[in-house]
């Protein structure tokens, strides 16, 4: 992924370009907004932009603003960078049309987190724009009619936890045969090899606040299934166990959220703290045997485990690495904007965060509610 760094500071721009560069990016790093303006008047200009909100000449809010007034322009995703943490100041960096900020000091793990999601919704932008040309050249007559490919074999069932599961399970089968579908796989995807020897292994959790319910899901493939979902997914060929496995979890992702949807359509309150994990299977812990599962065709087999997931109050003193919010932490004056999201993991910087809010008297809490037991 090309990337577009500007900020002023010589070492946050050092370091941001080191670890993009480590992660395997291509980056461009400029140190005012006039530059990076001029960057992205260059044909094939970088499409995720990582821009400080104040900088020399143009500042990145105002970068942002003048993308935002070029329709014609390939989508950009923007990360604002900032010192300031007033909600009013985040609000407008957010009206200028960034799709997301970070704020000083960037740790590596929110920095991933926000590029990948950038990497993603540029992929699904590039798709769109590609399947409406084709269907523009299918109505000019200059394109033919695709074949259609072999459908799917039926889900088959392997337990009867479905039919007595809440409503969002029950529709699982169904509905995540079809996202696979709608993501690109062909019947290679179904008939390659056995799900019972599975080469790749992707596992999820959501976590239902409303019945303090953790429902772990696990995605089992052949390694043919999975070359099938990367060629959907990327458009490409690949058999690099890296590749493979970034891209299932990329589709058990898009399985996730809509999943969550539907827990949160029938008002299960539902929150997703951990991105989903792909390994080879050698790597992997196996789901238990007690997980309902079900078959998509003959290579892919999903499996769903529950655990008990109970919210507990906890005084701040008490907050660790690695708790999981129950609920938001919330901003208590007029615009009431959340400072951290229910899901979000803790680590050494939320949790300092946190006690300074509450010192400074920003926010006035005693205790956080956080989940409690095993997200396995």
């Amino acid at each position: 992924m090309r990337i577009l760094i500007a900020d002023d500071e010589p070492i946050g721009r050092t370091f941001l370009t080191r670890i993009l560069g480590k992660w395997g990016h291509d980056v461009t790093a400029v140190a005012d907004g006039d530059a990076a303006w001029s960057v992205l008047q260059q044909k094939n200009a970088p499409q995720l932009l990582i821009l400080d909100w104040m900088m020399p000449g143009v500042s990145g809010v105002e970068v942002c603003s003048r993308l935002r007034k070029e329709p014609d322009r390939p989508y950009s995703y923007v990360i604002l960078l900032t010192a300031r943490h007033d909600a009013h100041d985040v609000v407008e960096g957010l009206e200028s049309g960034a799709d997301a900020y970070l704020s000083k000091p960037i740790g590596p793990p929110e920095l991933r987190e926000r590029v990948r999601a950038g990497e993603r919704i540029l992929a699904l932008q590039e798709r769109l724009q590609d399947r409406i040309k084709y269907l523009e050249r299918q109505l000019r007559g200059e394109e033919p009619e695709p074949e259609k490919a072999p459908a799917p074999e039926p889900v088959v069932l392997e337990e009867s936890f479905f039919a007595d599961a809440p409503g969002p399970l029950r529709k699982a089968p169904v509905m995540l045969r079809e996202i696979l579908t709608k993501l690109g796989a062909d019947a290679t995807a179904w008939e390659g090899g056995t799900a019972d020897e599975p080469a790749f292994q992707a596992h999820a959790t959501i976590i239902l606040r409303r019945t303090e319910v953790c429902v772990g899901v696990d995605m089992q493939v052949s390694r043919k299934a999975a070359e099938s979902l990367y060629g959907g997914v990327s458009g490409k060929t690949s058999q690099d166990d890296s590749d493979l496995t970034k891209a299932l979890a990329d589709v058990l992702m898009t399985c996730q959220g809509a999943l969550r949807f539907a827990f949160d359509e029938e008002g299960f309150d539902p929150i997703t703290p951990f991105p989903p994990q792909a390994t080879t299977i050698a790597l992997s812990k196996a789901p238990p045997s007690s997980a309902a599962s079900f078959r998509v065709g003959g290579a892919i087999r999903f499996a769903f485990a529950q655990s008990g997931a109970r919210i507990v109050m906890t005084p701040i003193r008490d907050l660790r690495v690695g708790n999981i919010l129950a609920d938001p932490i919330r901003d208590e004056g007029p615009v009431q904007l959340d400072f951290l999201s229910a899901g979000t993991v803790l680590n050494d910087r939320y949790i300092g965060r946190i006690k300074d809010l509450v010192s400074s008297g920003r926010i006035k809490i005693g205790a956080v509610p956080l989940i409690a037991g095993e997200m396995a």
